[in-house]
């Protein structure tokens, strides 16, 4: 389940979200991982945009890490019916201030770029830490560019 709320466009989406594995990689030091996913929801309009549309979404993720480096790439494209179509791409470095085993605690340092060709401020910088244990992930940050914060919950199944 995919739940987002693009404040710029007044649109919040819900939507299944399926996400396939298409390739992993393993080095002595690293991981790569390349995924494909797709959603199919509900758009609906808030702040005086009461309509509601289905939504359908695809795109694909790509990532490079060890236990100290992050890199990764994000593509997708949105259909939101009467809402429009937008697509968006995000990359991400980050940095582990500690190797953590399995099951511990891990924390990440890391700075998104966000670039909405459609955006009024198409380009976007996020300072963020990352949390992640077994499944759960939550990220924390402040998009300096819109002067607002950032919050992402992700449990893994």
């Amino acid at each position: 389940m995919r739940s987002e709320w693009d404040r710029q466009e007044d649109l919040f989406i819900q939507a299944i979200q399926p996400t396939y594995l298409v390739k992993r990689w393993f080095g002595k030091d690293y991981q790569g991982n390349v995924y494909a996913y797709a959603g199919l929801g509900q758009a609906s309009g808030i702040h005086g945009r009461s309509s509601e549309e289905t939504a359908g979404f695809a795109g694909l993720m790509a990532d490079w890490e060890t236990r100290r480096h992050f890199m990764g790439y994000n593509a997708r494209y949105l259909d939101a019916g009467d809402f429009g179509g937008r697509f968006m791409q995000s990359a991400r470095i980050g940095y582990a201030p500690y190797e953590g085993d399995t099951g511990d605690l891990h924390t990440w340092f890391m700075l998104a770029v966000d670039h909405r060709p459609q955006a009024r401020k198409n380009l976007a910088a996020t300072p963020l830490v990352r949390f992640f244990k077994g499944p759960a992930l939550v990220e924390v940050g402040y998009n300096v560019t819109e002067s607002q914060p950032l919050v992402n919950f992700t449990y893994r199944f």
